[in-house]
């Protein structure tokens, strides 16, 4: 299930932690998402109220389950749309739970420790200006709260001393490194953190 807000020029949907942008253009006087055309972002929110499906080059189909407000922050981070639903299961937006916020993220990452070097799977969360890792995803307490009011630079490594997709995080006092499941996972969360510290920057 996915949330999702449609604000030209784009259409925002967030996932278990995962958010999605996906450009929507405006050629000769309709709307142009995936293959379809549409009048009015009205016309396309009537489309996905009926359709409510959404695939991205980057993951699997699915489902856009209630709208988020529209004045949160966003960053622009944007998706190829391959597939979206024309026919199928009619399904009714549900407006009963509370809209999440987009500007978080959430989920499974490998950290290197900072005494032994051992790799340690923890369970991030990235909301505000805090980065938190966890045990795990039942966890109650975190193991740390990190402020990224602190952070001078976050930074796509790739391959690092013998680990895959790894992406650094610096403070002056240690540098974090830390890999997704792919590349395409650690950009995603290289990306969100550098627009929380672009964001910060220009709120100073």
């Amino acid at each position: 299930m996915a949330t999702y807000c449609i604000r030209p020029p784009r259409l925002g949907a967030r996932s278990e932690g995962a958010v999605k942008h996906f450009k929507l253009l405006w050629i000769e006087d309709v709307f142009q998402f995936g293959h379809g055309t549409y009048q009015s972002c009205k016309e396309l929110e009537r489309h996905f109220n009926s359709h409510p499906m959404l695939a991205g080059e980057s993951g699997k189909p699915t489902k856009l389950e209630e709208p988020y407000p529209r004045d949160v922050a966003e960053p622009s981070i944007y998706e190829t749309v391959v597939a979206h639903a024309e026919g199928g299961e009619l399904v009714q937006v549900r407006n009963n739970k509370q809209p999440r916020s987009v500007n978080s993220k959430d989920g499974y990452l490998t950290k290197q420790g900072e005494i032994f070097k051992t790799w340690n799977v923890r369970y991030f969360k990235l909301q505000g200006s805090e980065l938190r890792y966890f045990k795990d995803s039942s966890a109650k307490e975190p193991l740390r709260v990190l402020d990224l009011d602190q952070c001078t630079g976050c930074h796509f490594q790739g391959d690092y001393k013998g680990k895959h997709h790894v992406f650094s995080l610096t403070f002056s006092w240690r540098t974090f490194y830390i890999f997704g499941a792919s590349d395409e996972e650690s950009k995603e969360w290289v990306n969100m953190i550098n627009w929380k510290l672009n964001t910060t920057k220009q709120e100073l």
